[in-house]
């Protein structure tokens, strides 16, 4: 999401102040370059060596040379003299010029002008027209409008496009106006829309929304999210969604004109979370009005979302009661298995019992046996419970049903009230969706469902097997309860497959609203911008590359388990003379707390954030609401009090009691400073510090490949949520949500917040897609949970590996798959299940591509489209041809995983490094003995973001510390200490004290890194433990 657009700096004719005076300088200033950079930049190529033959003089060459560098960082000419770029002309010199004296410093203007006409000409680029380019950027600036008003986003997509186009950079200034004179440009566009199609009436029903309602502002009680699945809440969303469902009729109609993206539309609805209403009421009114139609698009939205939600949950409620319910009654009912065993044991002993006549009829010794053993009935019943198991569903069955009528009452009214606004579509399960608009249809015209005549009931979606149990055809009677909860349970097991849809919400819209649209007409455009091999090429090379070698590689490693070749298989002998295969592998512990952490002084959890800063400037990303405010430095220790209290869940209320700063400071800077988008920025400077740092190419599990891990941690939440549910397993008797993580090479480098009910699998793209630091890994792992029957699919698409541990291989590999005839295959040890459908992925090839394409560029979050696609309900050919695509790459996986060593390895570390980061998380939770508090996922992710930062952060300090111990260990030729420190594990905190009174205005802790390294000696044991 963009970052906030200030009111007082929204454009009227004046420029704009797009960027920070240090923002301006790294764009524009003559570059200071190290010596890294220099070795880079001025690295000649073959064209550009001709420079070095020229008939130029040495000190012009130079000029030429350093020109072309700088030119090729900065896409800009810049005036020195050689002089003033000293470093870099010695460089130059030694590099390229035996001669280490210059034969003079000063360059002509027609020699500087020729100069810069070489470098235009070496590097295919063209100066800056005013005329020419000018223009095309503006109309360019004024589509970026449409899809987002942030100065700075629209600013940053012009230099991609001058870049795109090799022209030379404009100037801040001239960059400046285009951006300004856009934004002014939109706001007129706006304005005319509104002019022609949105009426006085209906702008004053938006403007409406400022006015006060029960001694609040309606669209103050409107930016409230339902906190929790109470009959309260859920009353209080459907009244809203009734209340505003008109406008937001017309905020659709209106959209359609004004042609503004889904991104843009959801940042000009944030723009009013933000604001308070005085701050709203001040504002230019076409500004106000289409702030506010974008506000309660996506906040009815978001209703429908919530509704459905709601109804998801209410209905399996009222079905876990029903279970519980029908299990005490079947209890209640049936004898106890040592009821059951005295019985048996005194009808058995009728044989020997010497009391009973042998030459007695039959007749008579059953009524001995029932007057004086056990009464037939209680005979029928021990024989059925101990014989007829089927019986004994039935019973329960029966039970079920009596349970659904005890609790009608209790869910009916909610499930009703939710029924009558959700509008359910979706080309399957049509005889559901006939008996759902049955029940709405009654509802909203207020009738009494038992007054229905029997023959006006749609039935035909309820099983055979328990029709009897909801209706009679011969009586023409409806157990209306009945009929009620098996509607609502099937309607709510299809909504949450997404095989049943909710056309206007975002969660749980259909397939074909998500993929982009017009895609016949623009997909040549798209694959292209894509840039994605797989869209590129024919499917049938897929499956030429990826496909036909599975026969050969499933052969091979047969062979190589039969003749011994692959010793870690393991074959046993059943019985029944079949062979089964195991692949043993030992849990790795963990990689946290060394005793080498435990030499260091302890160092309080402030200065290490102060530490961190002072090296690498994260605070920096922690811009304010307003970008012209300056950050003080009371304002930067605030920050720090406000990232503490939240990342240890300990708040900014109880952290003003604890340190130096009160609580209207902190109050106003959280506000102010900490948002998701400053936070993730931040995280990513760390995590680019951590990943520039030597040490950290020695983390990797093999060599030049970056194996990252995914996993989601279970943490409890205070206050209730949407996303909270409860859990014995996990929270105990509390209610929680998952923080789902991405680690490579210990460090954090992207997370999220997921509902305890979502599958991980499923936003397991999301993550890896949308990380936006510079650590990119190519291999990626989780456990069986992140795993489903796409991510495979899905990181072949962005040119990555997925490769997950599964709890059990063996089942896992039944499932593989071969190229051609299966039956080849069955003297194998593993042996495939089935062939490939290549047809079925061949014929689907232009919806396959369609799909994709939109996860890569769509503008949709990824996880609604996965979420679909790995629904086992959802049926749809293309959906079929997905999956075998994946099939082929899971196939490739397991095969690989089952005869590669190394690779199994790398994934059991990486994992075992996700689990490490893990306990590290857990502790900085438990600092303060708190939970996360937050009513809704922004809130919640804010306080994970910020735990994230402070892990991140120790992660740093831990890590320099290690490169300056290895670097000083190389310096001295301490070969085997070096190697040891390379394997040592960043993740500790034993040495980090997050306790005691918080000092964030006084504090005097110095960290001496080069002192305490030289003070610590390594023992034997020390090597062994590493």
């Amino acid at each position: 999401m963009p970052e906030l657009l200030p009111l007082e700096s929204l454009p009227k004719t004046k420029r704009l102040n797009i960027l920070t005076p240090t923002e301006i300088d790294d764009l524009y200033a003559r570059p200071q370059l190290t010596e890294d950079q220099r070795i880079n930049l001025f690295e000649l190529d073959r064209d550009e060596q001709k420079i070095l033959i020229s008939n130029l003089s040495m000190a012009a060459k130079i000029d030429a040379i350093i020109r072309l560098g700088y030119f090729k960082l900065k896409q800009q000419f810049f005036q020195f003299n050689l002089l003033e770029v000293s470093c870099d002309v010695k460089h130059v010199m030694e590099r390229y010029f035996s001669s280490t004296v210059l034969d003079k410093h000063t360059i002509s203007y027609v020699t500087k002008s020729n100069n810069q006409r070489w470098v235009l000409r070496t590097t295919g680029y063209k100066l800056f027209s005013q005329a020419h380019d000018a223009p095309m950027l503006l109309s360019k600036a004024e589509k970026l409008c449409r899809l987002s008003v942030n100065p700075v986003f629209i600013f940053r997509e012009l230099l991609a496009e001058i870049a795109s186009k090799k022209i030379t950079r404009p100037g801040y200034s001239t960059l400046q106006k285009i951006t300004s004179a856009a934004l002014v440009a939109e706001q007129k566009r706006i304005s005319q829309i509104f002019k022609e199609h949105l009426t006085t009436e209906e702008k004053e029903r938006f403007l409406n929304l400022l006015n006060h309602e029960e001694n609040f502002y309606a669209v103050t009680l409107l930016k409230q999210q339902p906190k929790n699945f109470k009959p309260t809440a859920v009353r209080q969303e459907i009244e809203y969604y009734e209340r505003y469902q008109h406008l937001y009729l017309i905020a659709k109609r209106l959209l359609q004109s004004l042609e503004i993206s889904k991104i843009g539309v959801a940042y000009y609805a944030s723009l009013v979370e933000h604001y308070t209403v005085w701050a709203l009421a001040r504002t230019n009114v076409d500004q106000t009005c289409l702030w506010l139609l974008c506000f309660i698009y996506h906040r009815c939205q978001r209703m429908l979302d919530n509704l459905g939600t709601m109804f998801i949950y209410t209905a399996n409620q009222y079905k876990d009661d029903v279970v519980r319910q029908a299990e005490a009654l079947l209890l209640i009912h049936s004898l106890s298995p040592d009821e059951q065993k005295i019985a048996l044991a005194k009808l058995i002993r009728v044989y020997t019992d010497k009391s009973v006549n042998e030459n007695q009829t039959f007749k008579s010794i059953k009524k001995f046996v029932y007057n004086t053993i056990l009464p037939a009935d209680k005979i029928d019943q021990v024989a059925n419970e101990l014989d007829n198991q089927e019986q004994q569903k039935m019973a329960q069955i029966q039970f079920t049903w009596q349970a659904v009528d005890e609790f009608a009452n209790t869910y009916r009214p909610l499930l009703r009230a939710l029924l009558k606004v959700l509008v359910l579509d979706g080309p399957q399960h049509k005889t559901v969706q006939k008996a759902y608009h049955f029940l709405q249809g009654i509802f909203k015209r207020e009738q009494a469902i038992s007054k229905i005549p029997f023959n006006e009931f749609p039935l035909a979606f309820i099983n055979a097997k328990i029709k009897h149990f909801i209706y009679d055809a011969d009586s023409n009677t409806v157990q209306t309860d009945r009929y009620e909860y098996e509607c609502y349970q099937q309607i709510a097991n299809y909504l949450n497959g997404r095989s049943l849809f909710l056309s206007e919400s975002i969660n749980y819209r259909s397939l074909t609203d998500e993929l982009l649209p017009n895609w016949q007409k623009t997909k040549s455009t798209i694959i292209r911008k894509a840039n994605k091999p797989l869209l590129n090429q024919p499917l049938s090379q897929f499956i030429e590359e990826k496909a036909k070698p599975l026969d050969e590689k499933i052969m091979a490693i047969n062979e190589a388990i039969k003749i011994g070749e692959n010793p870690y298989v393991k074959l046993k002998q059943k019985k029944d003379g079949s062979t089964i295969w195991t692949l043993p592998y030992t849990k790795k512990s963990p990689e946290l707390n060394n005793p080498f952490y435990e030499k260091l002084p302890p160092v309080s959890i402030i200065r290490i954030m102060q530490f961190v800063n002072e090296k690498i400037q994260f605070m920096k990303e922690f811009t304010h609401i307003k970008p012209h405010y300056a950050k003080s430095q009371l304002d930067e220790m605030a920050i720090y009090a406000c990232l503490l209290a939240n990342g240890t869940n300990l708040g900014i209320i109880k952290m003003s009691n604890l340190c130096d700063l009160n609580f209207t400071s902190l109050e106003t800077t959280e506000k102010n400073y900490l948002r998701l988008s400053t936070l993730r920025a931040a995280n990513d400077v760390v995590s680019n510090a951590i990943a520039k740092l030597p040490i950290f190419r020695h983390w990797n599990l093999r060599p030049d490949i970056l194996h990252a891990s995914l996993d989601g941690q279970k943490f409890v939440t205070e206050w209730d949520n949407l996303l909270a549910r409860y859990s014995q397993k996990y929270y105990g008797f509390d209610q929680g949500v998952v923080a789902y993580s991405m680690i490579a090479n210990h460090t954090p480098i992207n997370a999220m917040i997921i509902g305890a009910n979502e599958h991980e699998s499923r936003f397991l793209f999301d993550l890896i897609y949308n990380n936006t630091s510079d650590i990119q890994p190519d291999i990626f792992s989780t456990d069986t949970e992140g795993s489903n029957q796409l991510n495979y699919l899905l990181l072949h698409l962005i040119e990555r590996l997925y490769a997950p541990r599964y709890r059990s291989l063996r089942d896992r590999s039944e499932s593989i798959i071969c190229f051609s005839d299966p039956s080849k295959f069955n003297d194998c040890i593993i042996k495939p299940d089935r062939k490939l459908k290549e047809n079925l992925i061949l014929s689907e090839e232009d919806n396959i591509k369609h799909v994709l394409a939109s996860l890569l560029m769509g503008e949709t979050k990824q996880s609604n489209i996965v979420t679909k696609l790995s629904s086992q309900q959802f049926a749809s050919r293309t959906k079929r041809a997905l999956w075998e695509m994946n099939a082929v790459l899971m196939t490739d996986h397991l095969l690989t995983y089952i005869c590669d060593l190394t690779y199994r390895q790398s994934i059991h570390g990486s994992l075992s490094r996700g689990e490490a980061y893990h306990q590290l998380r857990r502790y900085i939770e438990r600092a303060n003995g708190r939970h996360f508090r937050g009513t809704n996922e922004t809130q919640i992710s804010v306080w994970n973001e910020c735990a994230r930062l402070l892990a991140n952060c120790m992660l740093y300090y831990n890590a320099t510390m290690l490169n300056q111990w290895m670097e000083q260990c190389e310096r001295r030729g301490e070969v085997e200490k070096s190697t040891f420190i390379k394997y040592l594990s960043p993740v500790a905190w034993t040495h980090v004290n997050f306790q005691g009174r918080y000092e964030f205005l006084s504090s005097q802790e110095v960290i001496e890194i080069d002192a305490w390294l030289d003070r610590i000696l390594i023992n034997e044991d020390d090597f062994k433990t590493g």
